[in-house]
């Protein structure tokens, strides 16, 4: 998980030193996608080939308060396109999952849902509905 971190930040940092023709529109989604993926790393979630599951290992408490970090910075910067605003959910339904707020978790996976077929996400729809389907066995 270390060196997955290291590769997260790096990318987070280099994308945000760039000049900014180098990158232009991808110089703020480079960093976002990157955040979010440190944030699922946190959480101990992914999204796979095995797309049926959250993930099942153990989360510390230090790496939770990492990910709600993280997420935190997300929502005051706000999404920069629809496929960042989806995996956003998708962190925030595993953060609450790993948090025992399962009902949340719930409502957020299907918000998610919803938003993959409003914006025919198919790959993503797929994701969403098998975490919807996995959560309904705790709500």
């Amino acid at each position: 998980m270390k060196k997955a971190q290291e590769a997260y930040q790096r990318t987070i940092e280099h994308a945000e030193s760039e000049h900014p023709k180098q990158m232009l529109h991808s110089q703020s989604r480079v960093p976002q996608l990157a955040k979010i993926g440190l944030a699922l790393l946190y959480l101990g979630c992914r999204e796979s080939v095995d797309i049926s599951r959250l993930g099942f290992s153990k989360v510390s408490l230090d790496d939770l308060t990492k990910a709600k970090n993280v997420i935190a910075v997300l929502d005051k910067g706000g999404t920069v396109c629809n496929v960042s605003e989806f995996l956003l959910m998708m962190t925030k339904t595993c953060l609450h999952y790993r948090l025992g707020s399962y009902q949340r978790a719930y409502d957020l996976a299907q918000e998610a849902k919803a938003f993959a077929t409003e914006h025919s996400f198919v790959g993503y729809l797929d994701f969403a509905d098998r975490t919807v389907q996995f959560l309904q066995n705790y709500v």
